[in-house]
């Protein structure tokens, strides 16, 4: 395979800013504004998060079921992005609305509204994801092309954590409601990402070898009188079998695993933050913004040099190193706590590396998977397996997302208060440091297991083309 052009390894990047946008968004802040803004009870607004990422489950499994079998003019997943921009700007809006009815309404808008966010979010999310497999079947270039989606990664991330403190803020100073910052973040933020994802979408085209491809499978489908086609009951049995299959092969299942106990880790951390920045430091939107935007400048700067580090390392041990870290820093500050701005700097510092290494490297260790499991089972069903990658950390995002909403419900988190009892504060900086340090070590036991080094993958893709 002919390596990819610097102009495709950007265009394919832009489309990370919008992935990241949205999910720093919804991460970060969803469970605080419906908390703290909403008026709802820390332990519903916890399910109602959940109940979205449930869906994602759901959807995700189905889009990357049928963007494998997808065959059009435009490839396998470009018309999944080109779908997801308009629903995806839509839906983000008007989450951050606040509603004046009765709670029952209330609740079910939210839920309504969080399970089409997240159906449009899986749209774009799985077919985005598995196109880079096919993009390039290079080890070294897969962690290039995902270091270059971490740095428009790093860019939308300020987008969905920096900046909404500062608008909001900002906004109420010339006299705007709270309600009314939040429904401009809601707009701002899903404008940019759609933005983002269409660019990619509309711009990045298959290489050749795939395009010729895809002719071919047409060929055959048309032949066949258009077997296999997507229909309800067969597809959903499918997916499960195809999904236990993929499950018992061991690469695959210890990243899924990797990825289910790191997702729980930051998902906890991710929502909690606000609250102990709020609470626990009482920092203020600016302060906020400023930590906000310094961890996303850091991240990109380490991302070159995790590049070359890879060339001599392989994506495994960088995994290990970078999560091991993560996990005795959260560790370290969870007993000793977080007394300073520049702690609390140091911390997101070092645990910086981790998550760099994480969502730089996981997917593009990923696609490795994925070409290890067209060599075992002569298949090639790169959606199929992010979308299971996918919905096991919508799963159990979603019970991190629960676990903190219990948890500040038992405490007696007050939603209109400006200060928060002794207890409830506890179990913030618990939050913050141990319960993900302990999510992050079962995700670093799970890597320390991982087979596939580069080495092995050289031996895949030789097998793959004398195949």
């Amino acid at each position: 395979m002919n390596r990819l052009s610097r102009k495709t390894k950007l265009l394919y990047g832009v489309a990370g800013i919008g992935d990241s946008a949205l999910y720093s968004l919804m991460g970060n802040f969803a469970l605080f504004f419906f908390t703290t803004v909403a008026g709802i009870d820390p332990a519903v607004a916890g399910a109602i998060v959940a109940i979205g990422a449930v869906w994602d489950v759901v959807s995700g499994s189905f889009v990357g079921y049928i963007s494998d079998k997808t065959k059009s003019s435009m490839g396998r997943r470009k018309p999944f992005l080109l779908a997801a921009t308009f629903p995806l700007a839509v839906c983000c809006s008007l989450i951050f609305i606040v509603i004046d009815a009765s709670q029952a309404v209330r609740y079910a808008y939210y839920i309504f509204m969080f399970i089409a966010f997240w159906t449009g979010y899986s749209v774009f999310f799985v077919p985005y994801t598995a196109w880079g497999a096919e993009l390039t079947d290079n080890y070294e270039e897969r962690t290039e092309l995902r270091g270059i989606v971490y740095i428009f990664y790093s860019i939308g991330s300020a987008f969905g954590t920096a900046l909404p403190p500062i608008i909001v803020d900002l906004l109420m100073q010339w006299g705007a409601r709270v309600e009314t910052g939040w429904l401009s973040v809601g707009i701002f933020v899903g404008v940019v990402s759609a933005a983002a994802i269409f660019i990619t979408g509309w711009m990045v085209h298959d290489p050749e070898h795939m395009a010729a491809a895809d002719h071919e499978d047409d060929a055959e489908h048309s032949a066949s009188g258009g077997k296999g086609r997507f229909k309800g009951l067969s597809a959903a049995a499918d997916i499960l079998r195809n999904y236990g299959q993929v499950l018992r092969f061991k690469p695959a299942r210890l990243i899924v695993l990797t990825s289910v106990f790191y997702l729980i880790s930051n998902s906890i951390m991710m929502a909690d933050r606000m609250y102990f920045f709020t609470y626990n430091m009482e920092l203020t939107a600016k302060e906020v913004s400023l930590i906000m935007l310094v961890m996303q400048v850091v991240s990109v700067l380490l991302v070159p040099p995790l590049i070359r580090i890879n060339r001599v390392l392989d994506k495994r041990t960088l995994c290990i190193g970078g999560i091991g870290m993560s996990v005795a820093c959260l560790t370290i500050y969870g007993f000793i706590g977080v007394s300073s701005v520049p702690h609390l700097l140091l911390l997101f510092f070092i645990y910086g590396i981790g998550s760099i290494c994480y969502w730089q490297l996981i997917p593009s260790m990923l696609y490795d998977v994925c070409d290890a499991d067209k060599l075992a089972n002569g298949t090639d069903r790169a959606g199929l397996i992010i979308s299971m990658q996918g919905l096991s950390e919508s799963v159990f995002e979603a019970v991190g997302f629960q676990i903190l909403g219990i948890l500040l419900h038992l405490t007696g988190f007050q939603t209109d208060a400006a200060r928060q009892s002794l207890e409830t504060m506890q179990c913030i900086h618990v939050s913050f440091t141990f319960i993900p340090a302990f999510f992050a070590l079962l995700a670093l036991l799970m890597m320390i297991r991982y087979p596939i080094t580069r080495t092995k993958h050289a031996e895949i893709i030789k097998n793959l083309q004398q195949k």
